[in-house]
């Protein structure tokens, strides 16, 4: 979960944005958003939509619901390796 908050400074710092900009558009205070990129406050759903919105990305891509996928590949039973002990 503390991932999230630098999910969100990483895609504000490619875009340029900085976190007064940011935290105006989304409509919380620059203070909120630093608490929030610090994992010391976390967004409502609302507000991490508005943020995803304003980062020009999805919620998904912020909560890190394609990073599980990546460090869990899935293996067919064909590709699987048997070892013997």
């Amino acid at each position: 979960m503390n991932k999230i908050g630098e999910r969100i400074k990483k895609k504000r710092e490619l875009l340029n944005l900085n976190l007064n900009t940011l935290a105006e558009k989304v409509g919380i205070s620059s203070s909120a958003l630093s608490q929030i990129e610090k994992s010391k406050s976390f967004p409502s759903i609302f507000t991490l939509k508005s943020i995803a919105e304003n980062l020009y990305t999805s919620v998904g891509e912020l909560i890190g619901e394609n990073d599980s996928l990546s460090n869990n590949p899935v293996v067919t039973k064909k590709d699987q390796i048997y070892r013997s002990k």
